[in-house]
């Protein structure tokens, strides 16, 4: 924890710091339609035959073109016990399923500053990198492949391109994984 609050605080960023009970590296990410999160949650549990400390991650308030888009899901952060994995087969009703490594907020509308800061976070989560490939089915065994996507809420003078390409040259930096935009193992 104290290595990604120095990687945040030499990029001007801020840590999002999920509730105690979240806190965890067996937490994932999970997207669906803004407005079912009871549906969400109970699919969630059905799925898994039990209740598990989630956390509704809210949107931004008062920011100028917030939920539109892409960017207009739904956020659960989940956490499982040792040993328990999401269905391989994923839950129906969730739109997409992520291991979880960090979040942060205060990232710049300037692109050249949004660029450098997205690199530079990123590119101090090797460890956490690695801990989540653990959660991906076959991450333990293979070198992966990796994919950066980016949807960002608000208003910003860069492109999704421009920040998938930032995340990318950090994850590069960080672990000695492969991009590759089709055949990736993880996002």
């Amino acid at each position: 924890v104290r290595h990604l609050q120095l990687c945040c605080l030499t990029t001007g960023l801020q840590r999002l710091v999920p509730p105690k009970p979240l806190a965890s590296d067996r937490s994932y990410l999970l997207l669906y339609t803004r407005g079912l999160e009871d549906q969400a949650e109970a699919l969630l549990f059905r799925t898994l035959a039990h209740t598990v400390p989630t956390w509704r991650i809210p949107p931004p308030q008062h920011v100028p073109r917030v939920s539109e888009g892409h960017a207009a899901v739904g956020k659960l952060l989940v956490r499982l016990p040792d040993g328990e994995q999401i269905p391989q087969e994923g839950i129906p009703g969730i739109i997409h399923t992520y291991a979880f490594v960090d979040a942060v907020t205060g990232l710049s509308d300037e692109k050249e500053v949004a660029i450098e800061q997205l690199s530079k976070w990123v590119a101090g989560l090797g460890p956490a990198l690695l801990q989540a490939s653990q959660l991906v089915p076959g991450g333990a065994t293979i070198a992966p492949t990796f994919r950066a996507s980016a949807v960002r809420d608000g208003e910003h003078h860069f492109t999704s391109e421009d920040a998938m390409a930032a995340v990318g040259y950090g994850v590069g930096s960080a672990v000695s994984w492969k991009a590759n935009m089709k055949s990736y193992d993880i996002e």
